[in-house]
């Protein structure tokens, strides 16, 4: 529907056309665009799939038989899973909306952490040549698979985190991580380095020229130009490694190495790693390799569980409604009931961000299903009313009949 839109927009046509986007590149990612009447509400409705595309998010009802569109006016970026599933959207502004982008919300499809743009239109590449490109934007992948570095791959306006570098770890050996130069790009290697270490890859760092982004880069000066930088670019801790020899930030260079080693689980690789550090600060291996342990121990402790998806939304609801829930009557992984004791104590500064911005069209709905799915007896004796629906809705008319209201209010107190 959104691809069939795009050629009725003149502005999502001319955007396109000044970003040097191709008409061949806009039909491989089928980019579209999300007109600002009716029309989508039209076509889900002669399909029968207006209810069961509300549970994306994607569109939210105003009041009945009304619907707004989450990516009105907006140029449209399907967004798939590696085996070719569409399972979301990204919304790029055309007429200065803030914010810029925008995503569908998390659901158990969309999951921001896992996904990663481009993978599923460059599995076959990233395949065939055992490397990755990982840089920031949709527009840096679209730019780059057009210009033929067809294994380019981004995350969706989220920190590159631990099953970003799972998902890689299937199809690569090597991973080039191509950011800006400045604070925030450095920022952003130093997230994403620990998780693929942790994975098993080899890192390359690729900086390039001040205040261009990989589409400009590659549309300006071609394919090749783009295949020489990478090339240049060194392998993490050798760089490291030529840094300590300069003289120049020494003492931060070595903490930077002894930190990355840290997180390399092949213990033979890490050792070799120290062994080359020993070399050239003449500091003794066994001095290296104690200070490594002491970090892994530091991780060890810090390393927290991931809460699944149906404990998010759990956690979300109980956030919102509080209704009389017997804890011990569920299925929670440790992490999860922590956060849902503290949600009960009033303690909402040990609430983690991935649930504070969770978003869902029909958090009642979502709530009574999340509790179902981890509740060991489904029973009136799981809630202190006769059943989930009705302990929602009580505690939604005792907090003011809405979630916005009961929120401000709570957080107020």
């Amino acid at each position: 529907f959104y691809h069939s839109k795009l050629k009725e927009n003149r502005d999502a046509v001319e955007y396109l056309r000044q970003r040097g986007i191709e008409n061949a590149t806009v039909r491989r990612f089928m980019l579209g665009y999300a007109p600002t009447g009716g029309d989508l509400i039209k076509f889900l409705k002669s399909r029968g799939e207006l209810e069961l595309y509300e549970r994306t998010g994607n569109i939210v009802k105003i009041e009945e038989g009304r619907y707004r569109d989450l990516f009105r006016g907006r140029l449209v970026i399907p967004i798939r899973d590696v085996r070719g599933n569409f399972v979301g959207f990204g919304g790029r502004s055309l007429l200065g909306e803030v914010p810029k982008y925008i995503n569908s919300p998390e659901s158990e499809l969309f999951t921001k952490r896992s996904l990663l743009f481009g993978i599923y239109e460059g599995v076959a590449y990233l395949r065939e040549l055992k490397s990755a490109v990982v840089v920031e934007g949709y527009f840096d992948v679209i730019a780059l698979h057009q210009e033929g570095i067809r294994n380019a791959v981004a995350t969706l306006g989220t920190s590159f985190g631990r099953e970003h570098a799972r998902t890689l770890s299937g199809f690569v050996e090597k991973v080039f991580l191509v950011f800006d130069g400045d604070e925030a790009g450095r920022r952003a290697v130093r997230i994403a380095v620990p998780h693929l270490l942790a994975a098993g890859l080899e890192v390359y760092t690729v900086w390039l020229p001040e205040g261009t982004d990989p589409c400009e880069f590659v549309l300006r000066d071609g394919k090749k130009a783009f295949e020489r930088l990478l090339k240049s670019s060194g392998e993490l801790f050798e760089t490291l490694l030529r840094e300590v020899e300069t003289g120049e930030r020494r003492e931060e260079v070595i903490k930077d190495f002894l930190y990355f080693v840290s997180f390399v689980e092949d213990g033979i690789k890490a050792y070799s790693l120290l062994l080359e550090l020993s070399k050239v600060t003449a500091i003794p291996v066994d001095v290296l390799a104690l200070k490594v342990f002491r970090r892994k121990e530091e991780k060890r402790e810090e390393r927290e569980e991931v809460l699944s998806f149906t404990e998010r939304l759990f956690l979300r609801g109980l956030l919102h409604f509080k209704p009389d829930i017997d804890l011990n009557q569920l299925r929670l992984s440790y992490r999860a009931r922590t956060v849902a004791e503290s949600i009960l104590r009033e303690e909402l500064h040990d609430v983690p961000e991935e649930v504070l911005n969770l978003r869902t069209s029909n958090l009642e709905r979502d709530f009574e299903e999340a509790l179902r799915k981890l509740s060991i007896d489904i029973s009136d004796e799981l809630v202190g009313t006769s059943s989930v629906r009705e302990a929602v809705r009580e505690a939604m008319r005792k907090h003011g009949g809405g979630i916005r209201s009961f929120t401000v209010r709570r957080w107020k107190r």
